[in-house]
């Protein structure tokens, strides 16, 4: 019995195009690198005569941990995560526009104004960085009473923020999609609230005023 042909994807050809030249290196050293193959097969990828394989897009994700397998494999649009996640940020932002109620439109309201000062944003956790997580594994290393439960050291003293560690956090982007500044997510909702009241105050005294004046 005849081997069935594997299906081509065009869109996953062109993609794997991109993120060698993206890389570069040459398709030599991509293919030998990165995927383990030959030249000749990645060649092969690139003239749609060999199908993009999940394998091959999970070699890929070993090496550019950012760029999506699914991204790879033409399943949407989404080359990072960044991008995945503000496309989700997008989609909920749509959702609350159907539902008609006070906080919903204030949430809407103050990503308009965000948009319009040049800004998104998006929820996400705070964790230390892994320069920070150094800094903390040997500090405690260091401490010569760490195993009896005590510390040596002043932990105040560490050049590390933990300020906003494990929190829910805000985080706010540029129009380039640079990170620009965090916020916990109770100042963020304390912030939507304020500018929905002083809003709703403004518009009473609006109408207020132009009673008043027949």
């Amino acid at each position: 019995m005849p081997k069935k042909k594997a299906n081509i994807n065009p869109i996953s050809c062109e993609r794997i195009k991109t993120i060698v030249a993206e890389s570069g290196m040459t398709q030599q050293a991509f293919a030998e690198t990165v995927l383990h193959c030959s030249q000749q097969h990645l060649s092969r990828m690139f003239n749609q005569k060999a199908p993009v394989t999940s394998d091959t897009a999970l070699q890929i994700k070993k090496h550019f941990s950012n760029i999506r397998v699914e991204w790879i494999m033409g399943e949407d649009n989404y080359k990072s995560n960044e991008d995945y996640f503000l496309a989700l940020a997008d989609a909920a932002e749509e959702r609350e526009l159907k539902m008609i109620d006070y906080e919903n439109l204030a949430y809407y309201a103050f990503r308009c104004y965000l948009s319009r000062c040049g800004y998104t944003c998006y929820a996400c956790e705070s964790r230390l960085s892994s320069k920070d997580e150094d800094i903390m594994l040997d500090y405690f290393e260091q401490c010569d009473l760490y195993h009896d439960g005590l510390i040596s050291k002043d932990p105040n003293k560490l050049d590390v923020d933990l300020q906003y560690y494990g929190q829910n956090m805000m985080r706010f982007l540029d129009n380039g999609k640079n990170e620009i500044g965090r916020c916990s997510k109770e100042a963020y909702e304390k912030t939507v609230k304020d500018v929905a009241d002083y809003a709703e105050y403004k518009i009473r005294k609006l109408i207020e005023g132009s009673g008043s004046n027949g």
